[in-house]
């Protein structure tokens, strides 16, 4: 939920992930699902790009920067709620 939070990382960046995980979640693909075995290569091509991307941009900024103001949003979203 950072990723898509963060302004660090870009709107092209959060695009080209959103749109793996909705392309892994229709059913409409490269390959269809039920193809035996080959049907699900591409929805997992697909994943591990995603994941490794993601992996690689996070890497590329302070992420304790991102998790303390994430915390920090959390904290004032539990004061309030109180």
């Amino acid at each position: 939920m950072i990723f898509f939070k963060s302004p660090a990382i870009s709107a092209a960046d959060k695009a080209l992930v959103a749109g793996a995980i909705l392309y892994i979640i229709t059913p409409i693909d490269l390959i269809p699902d039920f193809a035996p075995f080959a049907g699900f290569l591409d929805d997992l091509g697909v994943a591990a790009y995603a994941l490794a991307y993601i992996n690689s941009r996070l890497n590329q900024i302070d992420t304790s920067k991102l998790i303390e103001s994430e915390i920090s949003e959390t904290d004032k979203d539990n004061m309030q709620n109180t």
